[in-house]
């Protein structure tokens, strides 16, 4: 129970402790040895809060044993009521409990919820469990990336509260961490700065119980909504740290029981998320270079596709291809060419922005995803950057009879803008890699979009005619 007062009545007008109520009330002796002798040692101790947990605790037993029966909740002006009726005696129960600390509108609670009890329907709980069970999807395939993690976890979020609308707000730590994330938001705008500092760096569960009497910073969700909860996400060590925001239409919708479920189901997505990171980096990153694979390539281009046509804005395509790669295996070995494909590798890594990504296409080409929005011209610089400061790079590498020596890495790159130059991915690849292809012709050590090959091309029409 939220914010429990260390008061206790029977049906009978007796007012008594939560000492007396486990003293000579509850059927204590109903319970197991363990629960019994936790409470013997806690009557010992005298610590009132510890003594109000274990009444809480001795009650939500004894009513799953079969002894005592819930009557029901209510609001009594600023208690909240609790009753129960002793199957062996009886006698009635009624614990009263402080309301909850509502300021201007805003619940703040710090998680986890201490004595919190839910009682759960069979619907909310699978809801809950199938998290557990959800790293695959139904088609055999594993959930791609956050947005894919994300958008099941809102989806259960409505699921398990019958709220009428959920969102996910990215901490601006995150912003700077992850690649670009799928918009998720359902027509709501958050307020980052207050969900920021209290639900994402100081660990609340915030429930605005009715946004209209909330001030203006705690106005986390717009029209039509009048009540909104929100809970931290991910933590530190995680990639990932963000707020789901739940939402609905009408004030103070959550009750306690929906915002213990809320919280279990906070703490459930960080160690979904977590553990489905884990299993992507083993199916989606490449062991050796720890860049993306060409399964997660071919997966993030549609997304990226997508999300371009929705914003109706550019995105663009590179192919990056190691200048005379096989004279590295000739020369060093292939520990030597594993070498320069790692060293590359990290360039391109760190060098992109934060919301592009890298993937090894294959041998020693890689694949580079520019996100909308990214103009041609755009485009073209990154590449330009990436490019010399791989030939920058600086790299001494033991040759097969055992000697140091420095070499000199170039790249080859070509590219291709969506939708300017391809309607879909097939045909980007394509155009790409034809830039590509003509990017390669010596000398090597250049960038070459389709625009501008193209132009190229019909230059050389013009001069055949």
């Amino acid at each position: 129970m939220l914010n429990g007062g260390p008061s206790a009545r029977s049906m009978k007008k007796h007012t008594l402790t939560f000492r007396a109520l486990l003293e000579g009330v509850l059927p204590v002796h109903r319970l197991s040895p363990a629960e019994q002798r936790d409470i013997a040692l806690a009557l010992t101790r005298g610590d009132d809060s510890e003594l109000e947990e274990l009444a809480t605790r001795s009650i939500e037993r004894l009513q799953a044993l079969g002894y005592l029966k819930f009557l029901g909740e209510a609001v009594e002006g600023e208690e909240k009521v609790l009753r129960y009726r002793n199957l062996l005696s009886s006698e009635y129960i009624t614990i009263r409990l402080q309301s909850r600390p509502v300021s201007q509108g805003v619940l703040l609670l710090k998680l986890p919820l201490q004595g919190a009890r839910v009682r759960a329907t069979m619907d909310q709980v699978k809801g809950l469990l199938s998290l557990d069970e959800r790293i695959l999807t139904s088609d055999d395939r594993l959930l791609t990336g956050v947005n894919d993690v994300l958008k099941f976890i809102l989806d259960t979020a409505k699921e398990v509260t019958a709220c009428d609308g959920v969102a996910f707000c990215l901490s601006r730590e995150s912003q700077d961490k992850l690649r670009y994330l799928e918009p998720v938001t359902q027509g709501l705008e958050p307020a980052p700065a207050y969900v920021e500092e209290w639900v994402i760096d100081k660990g609340h569960l915030v429930y605005v119980v009715d946004v209209a009497a909330a001030p203006p910073e705690a106005r986390i969700a717009g029209e039509p909504f009048q009540s909104v909860a929100a809970m931290r996400v991910g933590g530190e060590g995680h990639p990932l740290k963000g707020a789901i925001l739940a939402c609905s239409a009408k004030k103070d919708f959550f009750t306690e029981q929906k915002l213990v479920l809320l919280s279990l189901l906070a703490d459930t997505c960080t160690a979904l998320l977590a553990r489905t990171e884990r299993l992507g980096r083993l199916v989606f990153v490449d062991s050796l270079t720890q860049v993306y694979n060409r399964s997660y390539f071919d997966v993030q281009l549609g997304n990226e596709i997508a999300r371009a046509a929705r914003e109706k804005k550019c995105m663009a395509l590179c192919i990056v291809d190691i200048d005379n790669f096989k004279t590295f295996n000739s020369r060093f070995g292939y520990e030597g060419g594993n070498q320069v494909l790692k060293e590359v590798a990290r360039i391109l890594r760190t060098d992109i922005r934060p919301f592009d990504s890298v993937a090894r296409w294959g041998g020693e080409e890689f694949a580079v995803l520019l996100t909308a929005p990214v103009t041609e011209t755009q485009a073209v610089a990154i590449c330009e950057r990436l490019r010399t400061a791989i030939e920058a790079m600086s790299l001494q590498i033991r040759d097969l009879s055992g000697n140091q020596s420095g070499v000199q890495i170039t790249v080859s790159i070509g590219g291709a803008v969506y939708p300017d130059d391809a309607e879909n991915a097939g045909e980007l690849w394509r155009k790409a890699n034809e830039s590509l292809l003509e990017a390669k012709r010596p000398p090597k050590n250049k960038t070459l979009f389709w625009a501008e090959l193209g132009l190229k091309n019909r230059r050389l029409l013009g001069e055949g005619a």
